[in-house]
């Protein structure tokens, strides 16, 4: 059992089998991708995070860096963080020329290609009902696109910011949304990297005041 609560805790092993706890990070959020970044002697945790662009509350990402695992910067409290994948304007355009609202950063997968960190992000672009209070919102179909950076914090991407992967077709088991593993796996000469996909938008379980549906077939859950 932990003394230090909920939230985001390090753990190391020497074989895989026995972990130690190393340090409790912080507590916000419900995902993250944690890389060892060899080539510069550091670990990189990107963590999702709620905030504000505009006036519309949205998942967005920050950046930590630690050279051991367990003193970290980038955190110092609430509104004191290092943004680094959080959606802009632009973002909020292509989300609308695909019939939505704005768009948001839902997870991230980071691989370093040389002197380049190359990140692949799965976006939802979100439409109303739109929170109204602080929290996440429920309606929006799913994306995958590219982006690449030199310091792991700074982000950029290909001209227009194009999906890298789509949805797929209708009636597919990734039709309705898909969502990135944190990591790539490097297997010989090929790069891998795991998805899950939904038949279902993100969202259909939820009603327009936010509560759950009691509809739904247990086979459909």
């Amino acid at each position: 059992a932990l003394n230090d609560g909920n939230g985001t805790h390090i753990w190391a092993s020497d074989d895989g089998l026995s972990w130690r706890h190393v340090t409790r990070v912080l507590a916000h959020g419900d995902n993250a991708c944690l890389y060892a970044d060899e080539a510069k002697g550091r670990y990189l945790l990107f963590h999702k995070f709620g905030g504000l662009h505009g006036l519309t509350s949205r998942r967005m990402w920050i950046g930590l860096e630690s050279k051991d695992g367990k003193n970290w910067e980038g955190y110092e409290g609430i509104r004191q963080w290092r943004g680094c994948l959080v959606a802009d304007d632009y973002d909020d355009l292509v989300a609308q020329q695909r019939g939505c609202l704005h768009s948001e950063i839902y997870t991230t997968a980071v691989h370093r290609a040389g002197e380049v960190l190359v990140s692949m992000q799965s976006l939802i672009d979100v439409w109303s009902p739109l929170r109204q209070s602080f929290g996440q919102n429920a309606n929006g179909l799913g994306h995958v696109r590219m982006g690449f950076s030199q310091d792991g914090f700074n982000w950029r991407f290909p001209k227009g910011r194009p999906a890298w992967m789509e949805l797929g077709a209708p009636g597919e088991y990734d039709a309705g949304f898909i969502e990135l593993s944190s990591g790539f796996v490097e297997d010989n000469d090929d790069l891998l990297l795991y998805y899950a996909g939904s038949r279902y938008r993100h969202g259909w379980s939820i009603n327009p005041d936010f509560s759950l549906r009691t509809d739904i077939d247990r086979a459909d859950e």
